[in-house]
């Protein structure tokens, strides 16, 4: 697991993660990629329920929040977490959650019902 913190001296510091990990031509196409990917097998994000797993600075749940019914994102690290709420802030249908992916704080039949 990376500890990953406010005040790390390297990648590991949340408050600027993004712009060091996913800045420059190369990343910047890595997430079109992605993001399209993800859409594609998704499909249309009328109505649906999506669940995040390790959802990270919440770069995805930016992408999912103004369509989707419910966009919930999960991720283990509270620094991250916070920042994740900082980008979504103020938008209805979307939560956060701390949690291994192995045990997330919800119901099995919850979420099988996610991802109706």
């Amino acid at each position: 697991m990376v500890d990953y913190g406010v005040k790390k001296g390297d990648y590991r510091n949340v408050s600027d993660y993004d712009e060091k990990r996913y800045i420059g031509p190369a990343n910047e196409y890595k997430k079109r990629v992605t993001s399209n990917a993800c859409r594609e097998l998704i499909d249309i994000l009328q109505g649906k329920r999506i669940l995040d797993v390790g959802c990270e600075t919440g770069r995805g749940l930016t992408d999912f929040v103004e369509t989707a019914k419910l966009t919930v994102g999960a991720d283990t690290s509270q620094d991250m977490s916070i920042v994740s709420a900082e980008k979504v802030q103020g938008r209805t249908g979307v939560g956060l959650v701390r949690s291994y992916a192995q045990s997330l704080p919800f119901p099995s039949d919850t979420l099988m019902s996610l991802y109706r």
